[in-house]
């Protein structure tokens, strides 16, 4: 508390400079604006106003080039460190509080003990923080106040920051009460655990406190944690934490290779325990930890004195480490670790005090990303002394090394090795992203959050952690085991991640461990048990190997062989290689691509339950839960089409995409036609690996029906034939000038090419062709291709108009914009994709996971296809701060968190295909974007060939329809993430996919057998066509199947044109069977009385209207249309008037 004191004095005193200051800069700028008065008659010379920069001018903008790449970003940090310190007036209340918690503690009236062994002095609601099955703490003890009371940690140095402040105050247990011989079997924990129970017995009524918990990190030190009153309570929270005055037990006792904890005591229950003491590390630690506070406090002060960019820094640090949540739980990297390192930095010259913020944030990051504490560990002590500890025998007994000034004590002797390596890891990632000037490096570090379900591509769960104990009893752990106080689960841990790490090898670049959360517990409340909660893994995985089904071994019959087969047991087995060898080999499950995505989860299962003895069902995996979403229903196996793997998809895409392969070549072959075929180009979804369900081979969906010229119609008595997509194909001819001149002109030529092309592939392939004025549908092995003849001169003959005087000129319309979006922009866009599929393999899985659900939301008709691919194309190109995805579920996370976090009113999302676009380009754009916000689509995107028009959002989404889609995203976010992190198997995930219905005005039920794409639902219910009959025989040449036939979208269409002015309608185009309609209030709004708008509408009498009659929408009448437009498709009208707001 003396510190308190100290600390508020130096800030009066600041307060006071700072006034003295004022009253200078006050007479300073009279001064000035005396002399300017003065100064207004006289012209002032060309080198007064041009004046050369002083040199902190010249440093500040030397180093808003190197480090910052823009002034934006500096002044970002600068408004960060005002927004997560404590304000004055908040400042002042926690300095209040912490004066009367001094005075309180102060004023403790002694309590004796008879038998340290009983616990009937306390009162009936507060229990020991730590349970002790036996003790050697025995006899009389006199508990009475602190001998001592000081606030330590970052709150003094002002480095603690919001949300929530923790602020630890140290209290020295008093003299006499720690005995020299109590660092022995848990003598001072149990000692410890008491005066903490005597501290929160004599504060739980203190009328200042709102919440009193104990809480543990490390379960042999406990901490008392107390929220005061107040609405400092909601940002304050206070730490108790007993310690020791230096000098009470000699720290050389307690280098990690002594041992304080007899074997024999500690398994007294054996029959013939050994009787020794074991290095106890991890014990010794625990004891040093409470010793140094005060002394840690002191080193930070003399670091900070003169140092203004010191305390900034660790701010930052902070921040960066709290986001990517490595600092707190135990095993964690905390915010004290780094401003330990930020000391160490100094003492070593790798830092100086006339570093800023950003600078000494570079080089921490810079520094934690090129050294490895594993190997070779840091030490803050400068003067090596005999008899300290040597790197070597702290690297002996702890994985991470980071010694304090004392040289005893490891700072991250509970530090897990795999959390520092994701600390390493995520520093190199920083340092990258602080020297990319096209990342926002702002948004990235400071303030994107990065849960542990965003940061890794698959999750797993370790549930029922009692059976971790036959990790140590396998292992012969028992000595660790003593060392952590018995705490069995974190003893396994170690092996636990050996044996993952050796079973995964190439296939993970990185396994990482959630930090177990800080427990907190009632006072009145027992301790919580070792086995409590669950273990959570996550892995990076190596694309190149991750999904193979066959690991390949060593030679058989060789010493490598049998190592081989001992770890992969009954799994293992010789196979021959196409090389000629004979090695020994294992192979896992997969046939599709979706399975093979989850080879992982078999070898996880596998080795564990072999060297952990881990009971399978209580390892809950996170990978493969919303593959269902995308799987293809089940298809006829009797069929005589080649039935593919029914994975996710993927398959039938590279089928079609072969058959189009084959069919482009066809096409070039044609030898008929009076100009050659120079470009064929695929532009529907399933050329770039984008189709939610690809087409399925038509035999399998045929029924024999009414055939006209060998093209089959559906007949208005039999169910709906089921979805058959027509794939659209561009193909252009080469130049020749004897095109046109007109537009009409042209559609005719197209028209004759169309049959011509048509006619050739009939005559030369014997393909089943049906041509038509604007297209040819090609049946080719099973699929219908929809060739288009594509001139781009038609495209400047729609944009040509001719002014009063007869001169012509280019403008854009409507149809020619239509017409070059799609033979200019989608080709193109199609290759882009295409190109970054072939980059990714899960990007294909991904955006139709992104588009399933969409559309699933009723979004289908509001925001295009093409905009949510590019959506999920920026996530690929611009991971930042994350790693590229390497499965689709965690793509899907990234895309709804996209959504919720990005500023669509102000920053456009520029998508950057192979990296085409430069840092000037991205400056263009962004300045284009700023200066012309309010004329340009809601949803911004931007790219290399489309970089002002936003072709793809031009007319929707609209402001509304993109409010909607946020709050869907973050809802579906929230409920992921839980599902993610939850360890209930099985987790119901398709409810991220059933959209809320009760926001609509009305629901429009459709019939399900006349949908085609009923089997595409995402609650897949039988209809009474299903299963669809078989012909007896397919005729040789197979007429042409019923092609993009979907009743529900002409019925939408009709809904569209006749009612877009008073609602608007919702529909999942993937065998949705509701269409969902919103009035809009506008439109209710009485209108006068004009001819051209009464459609939908009746006349109400109005006296204040000049015709004694206004016009209003005819709700009832509307509703009524529904119906008799979807006659046959529509099965009941739903009308939920309690919203109506008309």
């Amino acid at each position: 508390m003396k510190g308190i004191k100290r600390r508020v004095g130096e800030r009066e005193m600041e307060l006071e400079s700072e006034k003295e200051s004022d009253d200078e800069s006050h007479s300073t700028l009279k001064r000035a604006q005396n002399g300017m008065t003065e100064n207004k008659k006289k012209f002032l010379k060309k080198g007064d106003l041009y004046k050369p920069p002083t040199n902190d001018e010249l440093n500040l903008l030397k180093e808003t080039e190197n480090v910052y790449h823009s002034n934006i970003f500096r002044l970002q940090v600068k408004e960060l460190l005002k927004e997560v310190i404590l304000k004055g007036k908040r400042k002042k209340q926690l300095d209040d509080f912490l004066h009367s918690l001094n005075q309180k503690l102060l004023k403790l009236k002694d309590v004796k003990i008879k038998d340290a062994t009983e616990t009937s002095w306390l009162p009936s609601n507060i229990r020991l923080p730590v349970m002790f099955k036996k003790s050697q703490v025995k006899g009389k003890l006199v508990l009475s106040k602190p001998s001592s009371i000081k606030v330590v940690g970052s709150y003094l140095l002002g480095a603690t920051i919001k949300p929530m402040l923790n602020v630890d105050v140290a209290v020295t247990c008093p003299e006499g009460f720690i005995q020299p011989k109590d660092h022995l079997n848990f003598q001072y924990h149990h000692k410890r655990a008491i005066y903490l129970a005597y501290i929160a017995a004599k504060l739980h009524q203190w009328p200042e406190i709102d919440q009193l918990k104990f809480s543990s990190d490390h379960h042999m030190t406990p901490v008392l944690k107390m929220t005061p009153k107040g609405k400092i309570g909601n940002s304050v929270i206070i730490n108790i934490r007993p310690c020791l005055e230096e000098g009470v037990f000699d720290a050389a006792t307690l280098q990690p290779s002594r041992g304080h904890i007899s074997k024999k005591w500690f398994n007294s229950s054996l029959e013939k325990p050994p009787d020794n003491f074991p290095a106890t590390p991890h014990y010794n630690s625990s004891i040093l930890r409470d010793i140094g506070l005060q002394q840690h406090l002191r080193i930070l002060f003399e670091a900070a004195l003169d140092f203004r960019g010191m305390t900034d820094a660790i701010i930052l640090l902070k921040i960066w480490l709290h986001q990517r949540q490595l600092d707190k739980g135990y095993g964690s990297f905390n915010g004290f670790i780094m401003s330990m390192l930020v000391v160490h930095l100094l003492n070593i010259k790798r830092l100086n005090k006339i570093m800023s913020a950003n600078q000494v944030f570079k080089n921490v990051l810079s520094y934690l990303a090129t050294t490895n504490w594993t190997e070779s560990g840091i030490s803050i002590n400068k003067v090596f002394q005999e008899g300290l500890p040597s790197l070597a025998n702290f690297h002996a007994h702890f994985d991470v090394v980071f010694i304090d000034s004392t040289g005893y004590l490891n700072l991250c002797a509970d530090v897990n090795k795999h959390v520092y390596e994701e600390v390493r890891k995520e520093a190199e990632l920083a340092v990258r992203i602080l020297d990319d000037k096209i990342c926002d490096s702002f948004q990235c570090l400071f303030m994107t959050p990065l849960p542990f379900t965003a940061r890794f591509d698959h999750l797993f769960h370790i549930s029922n952690l009692s059976q971790l104990k036959n990790v140590c009893e396998m292992h012969l752990f028992g000595d660790q085991c003593m060392d952590l106080g018995g705490n069995y689960v974190q003893t396994s841990l170690p092996k636990l991640l050996e044996i993952l790490q050796d079973g995964l090898d190439k296939r993970v670049h990185f396994i990482g461990l959630k930090a177990r959360e800080t427990k907190e517990w009632s006072i009145s409340s027992p301790p919580p048990a070792f086995s409590d909660g669950h273990l959570t893994f996550g892995l990076h995985l190596n694309p190149q190997f991750s999904s193979n089904v066959l690991d390949k071994g060593p030679e058989s019959n060789t010493q490598m062989a049998t190592i081989f087969r001992k770890f992969w047991g009954d799994k293992a087995e010789m196979r021959r290689f196409q090389d000629g060898s004979i090695c020994e080999a294992v192979l896992w499950p997969g046939k599709s691509l979706a399975e093979k995505r989850l080879v992982v989860n078999h070898v996880i299962k596998y080795i564990l339950q072999q060297f952990a003895s881990l009971d399978p069902e209580s390892i809950s995996y996170v990978g493969g839960q919303l593959d269902c979403v995308l799987k293809p229903p089940r298809l006829d196996s009797s069929s005589k089409s080649k039935v593919l793997p029914r994975g996710t998809g993927e398959e039938q895409s590279y089928s079609i995409t072969h058959v189009y392969d084959a069919l482009s070549k066809q096409l070039r072959a044609l030898k008929d036609l009076p100009l050659a075929i120079t470009s064929v180009q695929g532009v529907s979804p399933v050329f770039r690996h984008t189709e939610v369900f690809p087409a399925r081979p038509s035999s399998l969906t045929i029924r024999i029906r009414k055939i006209h010229k060998f093209v089959q119609v559906p007949s208005p008595v039999d169910p709906c034939p089921d979805w058959i997509p027509a794939l659209r194909v561009l193909i252009q001819f080469e130049g020749s000038g004897r095109w046109p001149d007109e537009v009409e002109a042209v559609r005719r030529i197209k028209a004759a090419f169309h049959v011509k092309v048509a006619e050739s592939l009939h005559k030369q392939f014997q393909l089943t062709t049906y041509p038509t004025a604007t297209h040819i549908d090609v049946l080719k092995d099973d699929y219908v291709f929809r060739l288009v003849v594509a001139h781009r001169r038609e495209v400047h003959l729609l944009k040509e108009v001719s002014d009063a005087s007869g001169l012509l000129m280019q403008r854009d319309n409507l149809k020619s914009q239509e017409l070059e979006k799609q033979i200019i922009h989608l080709p193109r866009f199609t290759s882009a994709l295409n190109g970054l599929q072939q980059q990714h393999s899960t990007f294909s899985a991904t955006v139709r996971l992104c588009k399933r659900w969409t559309s699933a939301h009723l979004l289908s008709n509001h925001i295009s296809e093409e905009a949510v691919e590019l959506l999920v194309a920026y996530l690929y190109l611009s991971p930042s701060p994350y790693r590229v995805p390497s499965l689709p579920m965690v793509g899907f996370h990234r895309f709804l968190k996209l959504l919720s976090d990005h500023d669509w009113n102000s920053s456009p999302l520029i998508v950057n295909f192979n990296d085409e676009l430069t840092v000037t380009d991205y400056e263009a754009i962004r300045n284009y974007f700023s200066n012309n916000r309010t004329h340009l689509p809601v949803l911004f995107l931007a790219t290399a060939w489309d970089r002002e028009g936003s072709v793809w959002t031009t007319t929707s989404p609209s402001v509304q329809i993109l409010h909607r889609l946020i709050l869907l995203a973050k809802e579906s976010l929230s409920i992921l993430e839980r599902l993610m992190m939850s360890v209930s198997n099985p987790a119901d995930y398709m409810q991220i996919f059933r959209p809320p219905m009760d926001s609509y005005d009305v629901l429009i039920h459709l019939k399900l057998e006349q949908l085609p794409r009923r089997h595409q639902c995402i609650d897949k219910v039988k209809s009474k066509s299903d299963p669809a009959p078989k012909p007896k025989f397919l005729p040789k040449n197979p007429p042409m199947p019923v092609v993009d036939f979907d009743p529900t979208a002409y019925y939408l269409q009709e809904l569209n044109e006749m009612y877009g002015e008073i609602a608007l309608f919702f529909h999942d185009v993937y065998g949705g069977n509701v269409i969902a309609v919103v009035w809009k209030p506008n439109s209710f709004k009485p209108e006068l009385f004009k001819i051209l708008k009464v459609n939908a509408r009746h006349c109400v009498q109005d006296a204040s209207s000049p015709q004694g009659v206004m016009m209003k929408p005819n709700v009832e009448a509307i509703i009524e249309d529904f119906k008799t437009l979807g006659q046959g498709l529509v099965d009941r009208v739903e009308a939920h008037t309690e919203r109506w707001i008309i």
